[in-house]
């Protein structure tokens, strides 16, 4: 079966046939950089834009820099609530949209002015439920100037069987080689509004940083294909104090990891892949629960009591998880996706050692403390 169709033209989206964009971005306290990514999204070529600002309860000058912006351009419109998170951001945004189109972005990110133009071109030409295209990420200490791509999307194509990216987006390339690959990311997408109010599709956190990716996976369950761009439009700022890369303890962390297992039994793995397919994923995630698990409790290791606490969880949370990993032995899917120093990891785990792991970690903080 071919799933692949090649682009087939353009069309002039910036004079005609131009439908409303609605542009959602979740603000909190980004007094530093909110106003430079807003100006940067209305000096887009495509024009028929609305931004869509939700204050997530900032408490610095954010609001005040945003108000003052939509004071300027009748496209913006501010919204203020109470924080509760990226995800209930997101979702109010999106009920305040009014755009036929949906594009989300970060408080401190950029994007190529014509973004919106190219994936609406992508949309409007291939008749396609959602269109994703690449991103290239550069570094707080550097510049937009000084960036890297990161080329997941190998060609541009018309994907008609949204099932190889849903299997791609869950295994991503543990056991098989994909033939297509598309970013978790949401902000380097179009998605349309319908789908999303007519299917009720919302942003939920059951495991922080992994609502862009839920988000995703229901989409594209909802999608009866989709196009994927090979160039890149939207730049990604890796900050180390963001909500995405700062390194904070996890409460609850192997509860949470476990719902999420059985939300992705119970809407995907039972829904689009073989018995055999499945006792590969419930290996690999296994895995991938352990060793997460094992590095979110190395953050809260200050203490020989907190030393024994951790070492007791890491025990409990692999012996109730071991049973998938006889299912299928996933170490070289695992150590391909996961890297040398987890796979090492897990490899102790299994020699019942991680506790050195552990134990180096709280001597080294008892030195640092020492030398301070």
């Amino acid at each position: 079966m071919n799933n692949e169709k090649k682009f087939v033209g353009s069309v002039d989206v910036s004079e005609s046939n131009n439908p409303l964009i609605s542009i959602i971005i979740p603000v909190f306290n980004g007094e530093t950089f909110i106003e430079k990514t807003i100006n940067n999204i209305l000096k887009s070529t495509y024009k028929n834009i609305e931004v869509i600002i939700v204050d997530d309860g900032s408490v610095d000058r954010s609001g005040i820099i945003c108000k003052q912006i939509q004071s300027s351009d009748s496209r913006v419109k501010y919204y203020y609530k109470d924080n509760g998170g990226i995800a209930q951001a997101r979702n109010y945004g999106i009920e305040r949209a009014l755009g036929e189109y949906i594009c989300f972005s970060d408080q401190d990110d950029f994007l190529k002015n014509d973004m919106y133009e190219c994936l609406l071109n992508d949309m409007l030409v291939n008749n396609c439920d959602i269109v994703s295209s690449n991103y290239a990420v550069y570094y707080e200490n550097g510049s937009p100037e000084t960036h890297f791509v990161n080329n997941i999307i190998d060609s541009s194509c018309v994907v008609t069987d949204t099932t190889l990216l849903i299997k791609y987006l869950l295994f991503h390339q543990a056991f098989f080689a994909p033939k297509y690959k598309i970013p978790e990311m949401i902000w380097c997408c179009l998605f349309k509004r319908d789908i999303i109010i007519n299917n009720n599709l919302k942003f939920f956190s059951i495991l922080s940083n992994e609502d862009d990716w839920l988000f995703m996976l229901q989409y594209l369950k909802c999608s009866k294909n989709a196009y994927l761009d090979n160039r890149y439009f939207y730049l990604w700022q890796i900050r180390s104090l963001s909500t995405s890369h700062k390194k904070v303890y996890r409460y609850d962390y192997y509860n949470k990891r476990k719902i999420l297992r059985d939300y992705l039994k119970q809407n995907y793995l039972s829904s689009y892949f073989t018995e055999e397919e499945i006792a590969k994923f419930l290996a690999y995630y296994s895995a991938s629960t352990i060793v997460k698990n094992f590095i979110n409790n190395l953050l809260i290791i200050d203490s020989f009591s907190n030393y024994r606490k951790v070492c007791r969880n890491n025990k409990e949370v692999y012996n109730k998880e071991k049973i998938y990993l006889k299912l299928t032995n996933p170490d070289h899917e695992y150590k391909k996706n996961y890297g040398k120093r987890n796979f090492l990891y897990l490899k102790l785990f299994r020699l019942h050692m991680e506790w050195i792991i552990s134990l180096l970690v709280l001597i080294r903080r008892k030195f640092s403390e020492t030398a301070k």
